[in-house]
């Protein structure tokens, strides 16, 4: 049985061309997407989405091979693999309808967040009453942020995006394996928040950095549409299985099985270089008002 019983280089220049493909692609047939917003929490809707989706095939599937074995009739079979690798197709290009409007609402207010903390701190730093604050920060704020936690992540992205299933297992693997919070842990320094004493050349240091998160998301987006394409071409091959059905059916599901994950895992990494970012300008900014200020501020508040 199939369904009913189943157990580099950090930017490459082809995954940007994928980019383009995809996007041309989902322009042409027209898939436009606009649930999701761009944020942690737009991400992490998007690996929901694909999950729900994804089982609904496999459930619609399992009904027809279900039939097919009933009515002892292979040709049901047969016609239903090749209707659910046509859905599968068309589900890879939805996600990606989905991928692409949550990345452009994640860049344009990354970006404009990132802008408008950096011109105010252009504008003020020469007005500091202090050379440096002891104040509560990440201590990533004075030591540096470690961005190439991320880099590793999506170096394992582009071995699912460009390996058969079997090679991309131990990258599946690591990807699910590691958590969340000890990534964004990575990122920020520690775990939490601590005394330290900035100054104003960490603060700067802090915010001009923060374009790395960008170039983080954009190459994360890049893999995510060579892994997308790579999904839907093993889809349009799966339409086509002759008479060794069983072998190939299970070795194209597979192969979209670990693209699926894939593609699950870099949302949870978008997430973290999202709230990561996120936290690094926040507190940066704290930290730069209560040097102009000549002191931490109350509650060393880092809302605004």
């Amino acid at each position: 049985m199939i369904f009913l019983n189943e157990d580099t280089q950090y930017i490459s220049s082809d995954n940007d061309s994928a980019t383009k493909e995809m996007d041309l692609l989902i322009e042409e047939e027209g898939i436009v997407i606009e649930a999701f917003d761009g944020d942690e929490i737009g991400a992490m809707e998007i690996v929901l989405e694909m999950e729900t989706s994804w089982n609904s095939l496999n459930a619609d599937m399992a009904l027809i091979e279900h039939r097919s074995i009933v009515n002892e009739d292979v040709e049901i079979l047969n016609e239903g693999v090749k209707d659910f690798f046509k859905k599968i197709a068309e589900w890879f290009k939805k996600i990606w309808a989905g991928i692409v409007n949550f990345f452009k609402k994640a860049w344009n207010w990354l970006t404009s967040f990132l802008k408008n903390k950096e011109k105010w701190w252009n504008d003020n730093k020469d007005k500091v009453k202090a050379k440096s604050v002891e104040v509560k920060v990440w201590p990533a704020i004075t030591k540096g942020v470690n961005w190439k936690a991320i880099e590793a992540l999506i170096k394992s992205l582009v071995v699912i995006s460009t390996t058969d299933a079997t090679s991309a297992d131990a990258s599946i693997k690591k990807l699910e394996d590691t958590k969340t919070e000890d990534v964004k842990s990575d990122i920020l320094g520690g775990s939490e928040k601590s005394k330290q004493t900035v100054t104003v050349e960490n603060v700067t240091n802090a915010l001009t950095g923060s374009t790395k998160a960008l170039a983080s998301l954009k190459a994360s987006h890049n893999v995510q549409a060579a892994i997308a394409r790579k999904g839907i071409k093993i889809a349009e091959a799966g339409k086509k299985v002759g008479e060794k059905v069983d072998a190939d059916v299970m070795d194209n599901k597979k192969q979209i099985e670990v693209l699926k994950k894939g593609l699950q895992e870099a949302k949870r990494i978008d997430a973290v270089i999202i709230k990561s970012a996120s936290a690094i300008i926040s507190n940066a900014a704290m930290a730069g008002r209560s040097l102009l200020a000549g002191k931490a501020e109350s509650g060393d508040s880092d809302k605004k």
